[in-house]
């Protein structure tokens, strides 16, 4: 005697029963309604970092004790002549439901999903199939961070950090950044983190608003493509160091332009050192003209040496040596720090320095007198030496 297996909608109902002509055996019947699709519903769309899929149904509903196994299929065509994953003798779930996590699928395609149950050792027909899509595959490398450098230091306001914008493959829509500072290698703790939309040039930077004190920080920055959820490793880690710094428009100027603060910025010191009596400050960028030393075309004079000392926690700046066009060193220093430079102008005049003590340095056009032989009333950074 053959079992028979017929198919309803909504329900299957499978019966076997057993009546040989020539024999009296009865074997029992098994009623049963075929497993349901649950999810993913059908149409569904998944970014291809969003997998592996788990596909799920509401159990089959058995009358009569009995075991119940699954067979799932899944093809890249409605048809399922193209089968990408498939997987038999899948145990029943508890719960009413029963799921399978496919392996990770090929990406920008739509796949076709159906299940059939086997009761008692007989195969129920395949469900009706239902339609997901996987959207296309994007990598995304780890950016590798540009600057702050490593053991770079900075004074005042934390600096902005700067990555070059990660390599990717693949169709990204928006790229963006997440920037992470931290106070410890481990980043245990995040003092400041953003999401900064890639920028232009190669580069995306971010500017870290959190106050710092003087210590060691890291930071480190991943990129994520915000079209496809696809997100690179953190770039390896960057470590840099605030300095004790100074606010200019806090600084007290004893000596030069008290407007000092709000010049423009036009050059960067590139080196700076005290030896002996002699201060160098070596500087680039915008060439400045030359003025006439009171008058006198003989002495012709480009800038000004700036100095800053600490008394008492507060800042005071005043403007030292004027330079020649091409000078970068001035003397007339000794351990109370500028006694003929400043003219008796204090702090400066009665302010030991000790070795080790740090003071600042800058560059800027003729400034002492101001606005006496000024030009154009341009300055450089302030960097921090060690006496």
């Amino acid at each position: 005697m053959k079992l028979h297996l017929k198919s309803f909608a909504p329900a299957l109902a499978l019966a076997v029963a057993a009546a040989a002509c020539e024999s009296t055996v009865t074997r029992p019947s098994v009623t049963f309604i075929a497993p349901q699709a649950s999810t993913p519903s059908t149409a569904s769309t998944y970014k291809y970092a969003e997998q592996p899929v788990t596909v799920a149904i509401t159990n089959a509903s058995v009358v009569t004790a009995s075991t119940v196994t699954y067979s799932l299929e899944v093809a890249s065509d409605a048809a399922f002549a193209t089968k990408v994953f498939t997987k038999s003798a899948i145990a029943e779930g508890a719960g009413g439901k029963t799921s399978v996590t496919l392996s990770t699928l090929e990406g920008q395609k739509t796949y076709y999903w159906r299940w059939r149950a086997t009761v008692a050792g007989t195969d129920g027909e395949y469900s009706s199939a239902r339609s997901f899509s996987i959207g296309p595959r994007v990598v995304v490398d780890k950016p590798v961070l540009s600057s702050p450098g490593l053991g770079d230091e900075f004074y005042g306001d934390p600096p902005p950090l700067v990555t070059n914008n990660a390599t990717r493959i693949g169709p990204v829509t928006t790229m963006q950044y997440t920037f992470q500072l931290s106070a410890s290698s481990s980043f245990a703790t995040i003092l400041q983190q953003a999401v900064v939309n890639e920028q232009s040039g190669g580069k995306t930077s971010w500017q870290p608003t959190v106050t710092l004190t003087e210590a060691p920080y890291y930071w480190r920055v991943r990129a994520t493509d915000a079209g496809t959820g696809e997100t690179s490793p953190f770039s390896d880690s960057l470590r840099f160091e605030k300095k004790e710094g100074i606010d200019l428009t806090k600084t007290t100027i004893s000596l030069g332009a008290p407007n000092f603060a709000s010049w423009p910025q036009t050059r960067v010191i590139t080196g700076a050192a005290h030896e002996g009596s002699v201060l160098c400050i070596d500087s680039d960028g915008e060439f400045w003209p030359n003025t006439d030393f009171f008058g006198d075309p003989s002495v012709p004079i480009y800038g000004q040496q700036w100095n800053f000392i600490k008394v008492d926690g507060k800042w005071y700046g005043g403007a030292g040596h004027y330079t020649r066009p091409g000078q970068t060193c001035k003397g007339e220093m000794d351990d109370y720090y500028f006694p003929e430079g400043f003219l008796g102008r204090e702090p400066f005049t009665s302010f030991k320095v000790y070795p080790g003590v740090i003071f600042g340095v800058a560059v800027s056009t003729p400034a002492r007198l101001w606005p006496a032989m000024s030009t154009l009333d341009h300055r450089s950074n302030v960097v921090m030496i060690p006496w």
